[in-house]
């Protein structure tokens, strides 16, 4: 129970909720204290530092840090005193030479790469601080390519999670030292890393996906153990999904995340034990696309963005930008909330809503479009790819507003995870297969007929309705098809994103067993509430359309907020009518958009759905399904 609590802890510090780890910290230290377990009593020390240090208690985390090293040193434990160290190093600048030193003989003699790599990291931050900048680079360099092959690897939950932040830490703090110094290719360079960064964590998902072998439909279904977790943290989540006591709901949700680290314990071990996996597809060059391309790249308080185009990258610093994109995105979520008060006070101020939206969907555009627009406005192309990061990725690109339109009557937009060589080009051939799922209930009633016509357009489709919508059902149905709709309930984790679900006829289902689906080429569309959302402060910032993704689809069609049953049917009769005649996603949801728009004024409604596109990777060849 006592190392439960300090891998929530772990997962709290890494989604920015520092109050409810401290609460878990302080929980991990009475039961390990209880029981006598002094080694992981000194690891929660460890933790307590650095969530100090977090909530600015300097003077307090180097108090703590100074006694966990010296407990580590009595008590033999080198993992324990080499992390204290490192971070005694963070926290106090005019001893951080000697905290290095001190640590890298530590380093020396327990010959443990993860050490190792966040050694080099200090050791980069320390360097730029004393002003050398190349030697920076160089230890920066050497951290992230210590980094390469572990990670995804480890099993404890909470190990995994300090070791992918800090793996983000390296590449953010890289990418800040080369933009600074801008020499010669950095620009590029420091796109390539950024690209980089972002991609780790797709490939970290492919290469789970690859390594499990077996029957993807039957796997988790024949282990009973893991089967009997899932049905109940299946329950748990409806609970969660209905309007319940808020007692009750803080109940549901402890339940929820004990559950969920119980199942992920289970899934990481069944991948480990799957062995080792070679060399995976390489990543992204990060400046390979030929499509007009804008990638983001949050460092600090400061937002990066490189322009790309035909090979040139271009980088501009936005100083300040997060704060500021933060209290834009907070202003807009408000405008998302105001229509769940009802449809009849929405219909009755929607101009007055729409207005005070537009101002908002204004300041973004402010923040990080206007500061490249010269760029943009040199470029003839219609089409524009934009590699979202962190926080970025809640931005509805398409529906941002230049003070005269609106991206979306500019730009073709597809969102992809990376750069590499641009999206793939995913077009339904006539015929093509599709599967469509529909789960509806009374709170969803427009599902059954919205699913009727998406079947419609497409003849020969598999309809998956009511209790034949199942997992194994969908998972059995989907291999080989061109296009996948999901009509249901979702349901979004925002501290646990693996987590996120969409509701089917048998359970939820979780975006980690959605990684199981063979989806090779698949267009898959979502219309589920908030199922194109991602974690965005975690290490991790994955979702419902990332899993897909991992598990092959070249491109999703998700929702980033609630959306209204009635007017999403009609954005999907639109939609669909431009697939089957041959229109590219991308441009069949522009085309939807406008058209809901034209009946809809306010951006809640018709511009919540986004598409995500598979990027292809440095020589990977385009698998063109159904085109």
């Amino acid at each position: 129970a006592g190392l439960g609590q300090l891998t929530l802890a772990h997962a709290r510090i890494a989604g920015g909720a520092h109050d409810e780890a401290a609460v878990a910290l302080v929980q991990a230290e009475r039961m390990l204290d209880q029981v006598g377990d002094r080694q992981h009593l000194n690891r929660v020390h460890v933790t307590q530092a650095r969530l100090a240090e977090l909530r600015g208690e300097r003077e307090w985390a180097i108090a703590i840090a100074t006694r966990a090293a010296e407990d580590a040193g009595r008590g033999g434990w080198s993992v324990s005193e080499t992390w204290a160290t490192l971070l005694l190093a963070d926290l106090d600048e005019a001893g951080a030479a000697g905290h290095l030193d001190a640590a890298d003989s530590l380093v020396d003699r327990l010959q443990l790469p993860q050490l190792r790599y966040a050694h080099r990291l200090r050791l980069g931050r320390h360097r730029r601080r004393s002003g050398d900048p190349g030697g920076a680079v160089d230890a920066l360099r050497d951290a992230i390519d210590l980094a390469q092959g572990w990670g995804a690897d480890l099993v404890d939950p909470s190990t995994r999670i300090a070791v992918r932040a800090e793996m983000a830490e390296a590449h953010d703090e890289l990418v800040d030292v080369l933009i600074s110094r801008a020499h010669g290719d950095d620009a590029r360079e420091a796109c390539r890393l950024a690209d980089e960064a972002k991609a780790r964590t797709l490939t970290d998902l492919v290469a789970g996906v690859a390594r499990r072998s077996g029957d993807r439909a039957a796997r988790h279904t024949d282990d009973d153990a893991l089967a009997a977790l899932q049905v109940d943290l299946s329950a748990t989540y409806t609970a969660l999904s209905r309007d319940i006591e808020p007692t009750r709901r803080s109940l549901m949700q402890q339940q929820a995340e004990r559950l969920e680290r119980e199942i992920a314990v289970e899934r990481l071990k069944r991948t480990a034990d799957a062995g080792p996996l070679g060399a995976t597809s390489s990543l992204p060059a990060g400046t390979g696309s030929t499509v007009p391309t804008l990638a983001y790249h949050v460092v600090g308080d400061d937002i990066v963005v490189f322009v790309v185009s035909e090979g040139s990258v271009l980088a501009r610093r936005l100083v300040g930008a997060t704060g500021q994109v933060d209290r834009a995105l907070e202003a807009l979520d408000a405008q998302w909330q105001r229509f769940q008060v009802g449809a009849e006070f929405a219909r009755r101020n929607e101009r007055a809503l729409a207005a005070t939206a537009l101002h908002a969907l204004q300041d973004l555009y402010r923040l990080v479009v206007e500061p490249v627009r010269p760029l943009l406005e040199e470029l003839s192309d219609e089409e524009l790819v934009v590699v979202p990061h962190r926080r970025l990725h809640q931005l509805p690109f398409h529906a941002l507003h230049d003070g005269r339109r609106y991206l979306n009557e500019r730009w073709t937009t597809t969102i992809t995870p990376t750069i590499g060589s641009g999206p793939r080009e995913l077009v339904l051939a006539p015929g093509a297969r599709g599967v469509v799922v529909s789960v509806s209930d009374d709170q969803v009633p427009t599902v059954a007929a919205e699913v009727d016509r998406v079947a419609q357009l497409l003849p020969g489709a598999d309809v998956l309705a009511g209790e034949a919508a199942t997992i194994a059902r969908l998972a059995a149905e989907v291999p080989g098809a061109a296009l996948v709709h999901v009509a249901c309930h979702g349901l979004f984790r925002a501290a646990n994103p693996m987590f996120s679900a969409l509701r089917l006829a048998d359970r939820w289902v979780t975006t980690a067993e959605f990684l199981d689906l063979d989806l090779r080429g698949s267009l898959v569309t979502l219309s589920a509430c908030e199922s194109g959302r991602t974690a965005h402060e975690s290490a991790e910032p994955v979702g419902l359309a990332w899993a897909f993704l991992a598990a092959g689809a070249g491109g999703a069609i998700v929702s980033q907020w609630l959306v209204d049953d009635t007017v999403t049917a009609a954005t999907m009769s639109d939609l669909y009518e431009s697939l089957v005649e041959g229109t590219a996603p991308a441009r069949a949801l522009r085309a939807a958009r406008s058209a809901a728009a034209e009946r809809h004024e306010h951006p809640f409604h018709w511009a919540p759905f986004t598409y995500v596109g598979a990027s292809i990777g440095a020589g990977e060849e385009e698998d063109r399904h159904g085109s």
